[in-house]
This record gives C-alpha cells, sequence and structure tokens, in this order.
C-alpha cells in the first residue's frame, strides 16, 4: 500500500512540475512577444484616413475611435467557452488566453481543458505549436 502512494505521490509531483514549467515558460514567450513588438504610441488615427473606404467601414471608425487617439500596441484577450476535439466528441470546458501585437503582427495563445494544455504562437514571422496532454491543474 505504501508504494501505491509513493507512486501516486511521485506523479502528482511530476504533474505539479510540469504545470509551473509549462506556466513558466508561457511567461517568457509572452515577454519575447511583447520584445519584439516596436512601440507605435506616436501614430495617431485622423479622420482623414478614412477616405476611399467603403461607407460602412467609415461610418464604424467614426463611431468607435476619437480623432487624435493613439494606435494601439497589443490586445490581451481571456476567453472561456466550450471545445470538442471531433464531430463525435464531447463538449469540454476551456480556458484560454491570447497576446497579440499590431506594429509586427504577432500573437502567442494558451487553452486549457481537463485533458490538455494548448499553446500556439506566431512571432518574428515564425510560427510553433505545443500541446499537452493530462495537465489536470491549471
Amino acid at each position: 500500500m505504501a508504494y501505491v502512494l509513493i507512486i501516486i505521490g511521485i506523479l502528482l509531483a511530476t504533474l505539479i512540475i510540469s504545470k509551473i514549467r509549462l506556466h513558466l515558460k508561457f511567461g517568457k514567450e509572452v515577454k519575447m512577444l511583447f520584445a519584439s513588438s516596436g512601440n507605435i504610441s506616436p501614430k495617431l488615427y485622423s479622420e482623414g484616413l478614412l477616405a476611399g473606404l467603403p461607407e460602412p467601414v467609415q461610418q464604424y471608425f467614426r463611431y468607435a475611435l476619437t480623432d487624435g487617439q493613439s494606435y494601439i500596441n497589443y490586445a490581451r484577450i481571456k476567453h472561456n467557452g466550450q471545445f470538442r476535439t471531433g464531430f463525435d466528441k464531447n463538449w469540454t470546458n476551456i480556458q484560454g488566453e491570447q497576446y497579440a501585437t499590431t506594429p509586427v503582427p504577432s500573437f502567442i495563445w494558451k487553452g486549457s481543458t481537463s485533458f490538455f494544455v494548448a499553446r500556439d504562437m506566431y512571432i518574428s514571422g515564425k510560427a510553433d505549436l505545443l500541446f499537452r496532454y493530462f495537465q489536470f491543474l491549471r
């Protein structure tokens, strides 16, 4: 019985360490994303930029933007919902977060379910997808 408890303890410790390593790696990759992005804050929106765009697009930008506001550098998006791996599979809950930069189009996304953690990224012209099964701890 003691051996079973030791094995379960080792498995749990391995899962926890793996989860911490993935979290730290994701943090480093987010820092790399922001480091590869230039600062575009000196650029300002003006209504003159709308010339030649379709009228519905112009109307939207006139509604959503203020003349003289700075361009954005990045966005952070958090989400949750449901995900399934195939048409014949059950839905499972997913939580995710994504960071995107605009000066140099790049992003990094991480999604977690009770069965896996996935990380997808495109930074400095390079893409990478990481997928880990059985990362139970979020």
